[in-house]
């Protein structure tokens, strides 16, 4: 058990809620002392029953006990319906700023952490319910204490009759104790060994519930592979789960046969101290409550302490996620504003690149300079490393050796607010967000986000504002069908929006990232003929499988393999008959080719 990891919960869990530790504490204590009253309760209740039917007891002192049980019952109910409505706002509040500290995590690790299979397994594991299994520890510390102070006070009675009693009690511990920590440990392993499985067998009921996968999904129908696919891999976790589950309950079977053993062992040293007749009834009968009692609370104390055992392994799983430091994929922390203006421009310098836990540079000793306003497009096959290469100046990749400097000041010194705020950009895979077209536009600089003008004056730069004002609420129209019944648009809808909203923030570099995969002819020239007034100001980057596009830039990087092969216009770069020339011969060729078969 790792004591540290308890300690350092535990003052987490005080700092934010002492309130509810102090009460959780007081009704420990309260609720363990109530078993030995009702014990004794019943004792003195049975002894005056009993003196009743030989006409020595009264009537009213019977009276009063029994009202004293009752009392005492109701008091035990209020109390721990009250500490379940403790717990459980508890468990909320931590959900909650668990959830939060781990959505800041998230958001401040480095970018390439999320091309490593295992941390998403890391993540699916802390994740789920994370504010019970937070408190859970906690609250089984509780339940020990409660248990601790109902053995005391049980042993204490049952010594006091006999010390046989009290020995037996004690000895059922031990295995009990053994059990549940062994299975609360093989559990926590399970869990934490199958989490791959699990998350694969999410992801397949994803594909084959959500609206945005149905369409592919039935075209292929693949419906049939995938249930099986998902059914395999669901009856895997549940299999092992099975499997550790009988293991487990044949384990306590054999625990409830030593319990019973143990209580049988009890019941006669009850039976012997009964022909002494060194008991009344009332004892005779208090004695077997408490035994059992006592069976009880060990058992309690035993899950509890199984329990903060294997809930302790969860906890260590939370802070080792939200410990972690990589330092050559630390996120950049640096707190140098980002140049006012522009001035010597953008310098790479012998940047390479590579992934975490690859072997192979996705970038290789990519320099040049970039001059302020310059129109520079990125061409080459896929994997070539184009959207690489802006990944990382953007800042998403830390880059693995050289540097990226704007105005000769390095990137990673530059505050990751300040540098987002002066670059914006138009992914190919950009998000559809299923909230108004107002917000579709304006997420790109919240800040602005109700500045009507300026929204509509992004969407008329990004072509789409005709098409917003023909929706029946305009801007304030829901779009997807995920959260509401709102409107879907076509895919070149969807590329202008995300176009409107690169624009929207108002920022020194922009990068287009195949602007005009989505879009239909009509709309890729005049989105290509539209670029150069998109960029005026800015320097501007323009990835595309689009060779035509050279044309319309200062400058064209030829990237192959992860390396810069050629740099140069459009006239230079044909004049040389290399890498590009050969790339927009095959598109002329095949534009050639389809004119000529009427395509």
């Amino acid at each position: 058990m790792n004591v540290i990891i308890l300690k350092r919960a535990f003052i987490y869990i005080w700092e934010i809620g002492k309130m509810w530790v102090i009460a959780s504490v007081a009704l420990s204590l309260i609720l363990g002392s109530l078993p030995v009253i009702l014990i004794w309760l019943t004792k003195e209740l049975v002894n005056n029953i009993a003196a009743l039917i030989t006409s020595s007891g009264h009537y009213k002192i019977a009276l009063i006990i029994l009202l004293m049980q009752f009392g005492v019952m109701v008091l035990d109910s209020v109390l721990r319906h009250l500490q379940v409505y403790m717990d459980q706002k508890m468990s909320i509040k931590l959900d909650h700023d668990l959830g939060l500290n781990i959505i800041t995590k998230l958001n401040n690790v480095p970018y390439s952490l999320f091309d490593i299979p295992e941390f998403y397994d890391h993540i699916e594991r802390i994740q789920s319910s994370a504010g019970n299994k937070f408190l859970s520890p906690i609250n089984n510390i509780f339940g020990l204490l409660e248990a601790l102070v109902s053995i005391f006070s049980l042993l204490t009675f049952l010594f006091s009759i006999h010390w046989g009693l009290g020995l037996v009690s004690i000895l059922a511990l031990i295995p009990v104790l053994l059990i549940k920590s062994y299975y609360g440990n093989k559990q926590f392993w399970l869990n934490y060994y199958m989490a791959p499985v699990a998350r694969e067998a999410g992801y397949i009921r994803r594909l084959l519930t959500e609206r945005q996968y149905a369409k592919e999904i039935k075209v292929f129908n693949l419906s049939p592979h995938l249930i099986s696919r998902w059914s395999d891999k669901f009856l895997i976790n549940a299999n092992k789960s099975l499997l550790l589950l009988k293991k487990s309950k044949k384990a306590e079977i054999g625990l409830d046969g030593l319990s019973a053993f143990f209580y049988a062992v009890s019941a006669g040293i009850l039976i012997w101290l009964t022909q002494k007749s060194a008991v009344k009834i009332g004892e005779f009968v208090a004695i077997g409550q408490a035994v059992q009692s006592t069976q009880s609370a060990i058992s309690q104390i035993s899950m509890s302490l199984a329990g903060i055992y294997e809930d302790s392994l969860y906890i260590k799983d939370y802070y080792s996620f939200m410990d972690f430091e990589i330092s050559e994929m630390k996120n950049n922390d640096g707190h140098l504003m980002f140049p006012e203006k522009l001035t010597d421009g953008i310098k790479f310098n012998n940047v390479s690149f590579k992934y975490p836990g690859s072997e192979v540079n996705a970038l290789s000793n990519i320099s040049l300079s970039v001059q302020p306003n310059e129109k520079i497009a990125i061409v080459g096959h896929n994997g070539s490393g184009k959207t690489t290469l802006v990944k990382c100046l953007l800042g998403l990749y830390p880059v693995t050796e050289g540097s990226i400097h704007f105005d000769n000041i390095n990137s990673q010194l530059i505050n990751p607010e300040s540098l987002n705020q002066n670059i914006t950009t138009i992914f190919q895979d950009f998000i559809k967000y299923s909230f108004t077209v107002k917000e579709n536009i304006g997420f790109s600089d919240v800040k602005e986000l109700e500045n009507s003008i300026k929204i509509i004056e992004a969407a008329k730069r990004g072509s789409i504002h005709d098409d917003i004002l023909k929706l029946s609420n305009q801007y304030e129209t829901n779009l997807g069908k995920f959260l509401k019944d709102g409107v879907d648009l076509s895919g070149g809808q969807w590329q202008r929006m995300a176009l409107a909203r690169a624009l929207f923030k108002d920022s020194k570099i922009i990068i287009l990232d195949e602007p005009t995969a989505a879009l239909d002819p009509l709309a890729e020239i005049e989105l290509l003929n539209h670029f150069k007034t998109l960029s005026e100001g800015k320097t501007s980057f323009f990835i595309s499988h689009r060779m035509a596009v050279g044309k319309m830039v200062d400058r064209i990087m030829v990237m192959k393999n992860g390396e810069l092969v050629e740099m140069g216009t459009h006239k230079d770069l044909i004049r040389k008959n290399g890498e590009y020339a050969k790339l927009y011969n095959i598109q002329a060729q095949m534009i050639n080719n389809q004119e000529e078969i009427g395509v």
